[in-house]
């Protein structure tokens, strides 16, 4: 009977594990070239991926999407409450819209750039009880932060 129990323990035990998690998500990486290279590098591949470029103070840049592909980021299915006199209800609203916003440092180091990226994604969700957007964060995949260190050198 013992060995059926430990068989048993163990199979409760394994499926309570839970998996590692993730690798970080790389922000940072240096560069060969100047920043003013990195950043024109840079500014190349995100009008390629739709990102719209605005100008920070500094060498540094700023970037926005409000079309960002799903590949981008992960974004939950949210759960919306109705809040009623009468009745509470419940809706779960996937995420329609998404947005991604990434400012960009370029930072000289030796004989290259340190290039950091901050990013923020979110979505807009439809809250069919008031008919009004909501929006909410996401987390981010790491797709769009490689492909543009990838661009910047």
């Amino acid at each position: 009977m013992r060995p059926i129990a430990s068989i048993c323990l163990a199979t409760v035990l394994a499926s309570c594990a839970t998996a590692p998690p993730p690798p970080p998500i790389e922000t940072v990486r240096s560069v060969s070239g100047t920043p003013d290279e990195a950043r024109e590098r840079i500014q190349a591949a995100a009008s390629g991926l739709g990102l719209a470029a605005q100008a920070e103070p500094g060498p540094g840049l700023r970037l926005a999407s409000t079309g960002a592909p799903p590949e981008w980021a992960d974004c939950p299915t949210i759960v919306i409450r109705s809040d009623g006199e009468v009745v509470n209800r419940v809706d779960f609203a996937a995420p329609q819209a998404r947005m991604a916003e990434v400012s960009v440092g370029l930072v000289p180091a030796g004989q290259g750039t340190t290039v950091s990226l901050s990013p923020s994604f979110s979505a807009t969700y439809r809250d069919i009880f008031r008919n009004l957007p909501r929006t909410g964060p996401c987390a981010s995949t790491g797709v769009l932060e490689r492909t543009l260190l990838d661009a910047a050198g």
